[in-house]
């Protein structure tokens, strides 16, 4: 891990990779059980996988203290796994963060109400674990889609449907997680799990959870094709241009 962050380090240089958020799982939940043994026929427990966090953590800030690290990362359900509680009650090393993906349905139209509801629940959770007023931490969460299952089908994920899915989740946190400031620890970012290459079936290469979509010229191999900007790359960009500042909607003045 040591070796990781100090080729990191190196390349990109220590004042960049202070912003990185360092974690040292993806999903723990779904493949961190006696049940599943992280489909390798390896033990994994909650305990072994708080060892692991400890020794990761104690790797990255081997190169700098400073560096940010936390987890859990969980896939869905955070509230129902041990894996937050497991992170926070530790006391070996700093967790500078929260985080978790939760998703608005499994299936469906999807939602964006469902997705700020659950990291409502995630946040109070998350101050409730972590009262200490001397161990603040921020929160996020990374994958806030507003449908689960990223390759299914959905005609609305095509146009314009989904980018003002995507608008409004960001809207909603905004209003009811961040701009209250009301937060022990603070809920300080949020993104989208939509950076995929569209495949399979022809009839769906423009109804997956994507950013663009793809035109299949002809049947050769390989096969010719292009990559064309959907709605939601484009939201996604507009967005970017505003920054930190925020524009209300009833056309007043930017803050």
């Amino acid at each position: 891990v040591s070796v990781i962050a100090n080729i990191s380090t190196n390349m990109f240089g220590k004042e960049k990779v202070k912003q990185w958020r360092w974690e040292p799982w993806n999903e723990p939940d779904h493949t961190c059980s006696p049940e599943r043994r992280l489909d390798a026929n390896i033990t994994c427990d909650v305990e072994s996988w708080t060892n692991y966090v400890i020794a990761t953590a104690r790797g990255i800030r081997a190169v700098d203290d400073s560096y940010q690290f936390g987890g859990p990362n969980t896939g869905s359900g955070l509230l129902k796994t041990p894996f937050l509680a497991a992170i926070l009650e530790q006391k070996s090393v700093r967790i500078d963060f929260v985080s978790w993906h939760e998703k608005g349905t499994t299936g469906g139209d999807g939602g964006s109400q469902a997705v700020t509801d659950r990291d409502l629940d995630a946040t109070a959770a998350v101050d409730q674990l972590n009262p200490a007023p001397n161990a603040t931490v921020t929160t996020g969460n990374s994958e806030a889609d507003p449908l689960g299952g990223w390759n299914k089908p959905h005609a609305w994920r095509a146009d314009a449907r989904y980018a003002a899915m995507i608008v409004e989740v960001i809207n909603q946190h905004l209003q009811e997680l961040i701009l209250t400031g009301a937060r022990r620890n603070p809920f300080t970012y949020l993104s989208n799990d939509n950076a995929f290459l569209p495949y399979g079936d022809v009839d769906h290469l423009f109804s997956q959870r994507t950013l663009v979509g793809r035109f299949l010229y002809n049947d050769t191999t390989p096969y010719t094709q292009e990559t064309v900007r959907k709605p939601s790359l484009m939201a996604m960009a507009v967005l970017q241009l505003l920054g930190d500042r925020v524009h209300p909607v009833d056309g007043g003045a930017v803050k």
